[in-house]
């Protein structure tokens, strides 16, 4: 475990949990999802080249949301469309039906980060607990019932059902309103993304603990409260 730039020494009582690649492995439920949807069009001898492009048009659209110049109806539908433009072998499909059973694939696929469950169970009933994420409703609605969460997350903050996203401040502001305004040095965030969790968070005012279990190098930019690379690792800093 590493220390940012505030102090470690805090009593925290609110914890807002971003969930893919924080709680959920979101990279290996994409993955799948995505071979299921092209594996219905016989196209799993281009599924390496099909995934490679995916990820970087679905990163750019996500930028995208994030910074205001796109909605989420419209990544929904447009990642899909451009990737069966930049590949001649996909121009027979149509990317509304394309996306549609993408995300059908995508809302049954869970996969938990390892400690995820067990660290959930020490803090239930000990932290006023919410699950912040950045995604599509039905989607994350649906993988978080399907793993269990919802018995530990009684507050779920998704984009799509606020109209804000992180890291936009209005989006905190909200996750911290449905837990009763609390004072923010009493809530930590914590999240794999240094951009809209990280950076997000801080500029809220709250601390902030970076999930880095690929020990990747932080931006100059932005200092995590916390940085770890286990989610075990979170107990050190929390008052259990």
């Amino acid at each position: 475990m590493m220390d940012g730039h505030l102090p470690k020494i805090q009593h925290y009582e609110f914890l807002l949990f971003d969930l893919d690649n924080t709680l959920l492995d979101y990279d290996h439920a994409e993955e799948d999802a995505l071979l299921a949807t092209f594996s219905a069009y016989d196209l799993d001898i281009h599924f390496d080249e099909i995934r490679e492009i995916y990820a970087k048009i679905n990163a750019s659209y996500w930028r995208a949301f994030e910074e205001k110049k796109t909605t989420i109806q419209e990544l929904k539908t447009a990642r899909f469309r451009d990737l069966i433009h930049s590949l001649s072998y996909l121009n027979h499909i149509d990317p509304f039906i394309c996306s549609e059973s993408y995300l059908d694939h995508l809302s049954k696929q869970v996969h938990l980060m390892p400690g995820a469950l067990e660290l959930l169970e020490s803090l239930h009933g000990k932290y006023n607990l919410c699950l912040v994420t950045n995604g599509i409703s039905r989607v994350q609605h649906s993988r978080i019932r399907k793993v269990g969460f919802d018995k530990f997350f009684p507050h779920v903050v998704i984009s799509e059902e606020i109209g804000f996203s992180k890291p936009n401040p209005s989006f905190f502001h909200h996750a911290l309103q449905l837990l009763g305004n609390p004072p923010v040095q009493k809530a930590l965030i914590i999240g794999d993304n240094l951009k809209s969790d990280i950076e997000g968070g801080l500029g809220t005012g709250m601390h902030a603990c970076w999930f880095n279990p690929k020990n990747e190098k932080p931006a100059d930019e932005i200092l995590p409260t916390y940085i770890i690379s286990k989610l075990s690792d979170l107990t050190n800093i929390l008052t259990l």
